[in-house]
């Protein structure tokens, strides 16, 4: 039915759309069984693609690209009439920035 024809359009590609319609017709699914089908699919593709993508963590040793961020957007309120400003003091442990913006 036309219902059927709409869950099967929510599979990605051709391919997965005739299998999923072979599947269908041989075990004779209602659209309800038809949509229950589909959701299983589709979640067994997400779940493969999170498989084989997994999240990479961005870890930099060097702060000096963020510290150069920081400086720049500084020099561009500088610019535009803003008297903001930073101060950087280093421990041992760590970068400490503080950055004083005027409020008027």
């Amino acid at each position: 039915t036309e219902r059927h024809g709409r869950a099967l359009l929510r599979l990605p590609t051709e391919d997965d759309q005739r299998s999923a319609l072979a599947a269908i017709i041989t075990r004779d699914f209602n659209v309800a069984q038809t949509d229950a089908y589909i959701d299983r699919l589709l979640e067994e593709k997400a779940e493969k693609s999170e498989q084989a993508n997994p999240r990479r963590t961005f870890v930099m040793k060097d702060v000096r690209l963020f510290l150069n961020t920081i400086t720049r957007s500084l020099d561009l309120m500088k610019q535009g009439g803003v008297n903001a400003g930073f101060k950087k003091n280093e421990t041992e442990d760590a970068l400490i920035l503080t950055i004083s913006i005027p409020k008027k």
